[in-house]
């Protein structure tokens, strides 16, 4: 059997399983770029009966009431996995790939986004100009700062300079959950 026969075969194989699995999962998405060198991307998928085996119940629930989320990440995959499981879990979610976008979305929409999840690094307007503006714009703005650049922040981290918190990449969805819900309830 040739390498690319295999190949199709291992991929009918992991199809064939992922159609027959009903299970909710928990993600955990992540990348590391290297300079010179690219990016590793990695994504987990853990598979369970319920997503809300991971993120309780009652009082400690990460689980959302209708609020909307603007996500602004510039990574695709991420704003499709947060899109996914944030929806699953009762958020409406608004998606931005960049800081021009997320400042429009904002503009448009800020009476209706309770939250705003943004990358620290993107093209274009960073996340720290985008963080700017929509302080700018809103002062009281709930903004959870992502990046797996952890030695970018400002002296007296994000939360310094009107971040309510700040969650290092790679992140695991349910935690950020959480995150996201505490932030919600303060």
């Amino acid at each position: 059997m040739s390498d690319e026969e295999e190949q199709n075969r291992e991929f009918r194989k992991c199809r064939l399983k992922s159609q027959r699995r009903k299970a909710v999962g928990s993600f955990q998405v992540g990348s590391i770029f290297n300079f010179d060198q690219g990016i590793k991307m990695e994504i987990s998928y853990q598979a369970l009966d319920n997503l809300s085996d991971r993120v309780g119940t009652g009082r400690e629930s990460s689980s959302g009431e209708g609020e909307c989320i603007l996500m602004v990440d510039d990574e695709q995959c991420l704003r499709d996995v947060a899109e996914y499981v944030l929806s699953k879990l009762g958020y409406r979610v608004l998606l931005a790939a960049d800081g021009e976008s997320a400042i429009q979305l904002y503009r448009e929409g800020k009476n209706n986004i309770s939250l705003i999840v943004l990358d620290l690094i993107m093209p274009g307007m960073g996340g720290m100009r985008c963080l700017e503006q929509l302080l700018k714009i809103d002062p009281a703005a709930r903004i959870i700062v992502v990046s797996g650049y952890t030695n970018e922040q400002p002296p007296g981290g994000f939360t310094g300079i009107g971040a309510r918190e700040f969650v290092t990449k790679p992140y695991d969805m349910v935690a950020l959950s959480k995150v996201i819900r505490k932030v919600m309830d303060n």
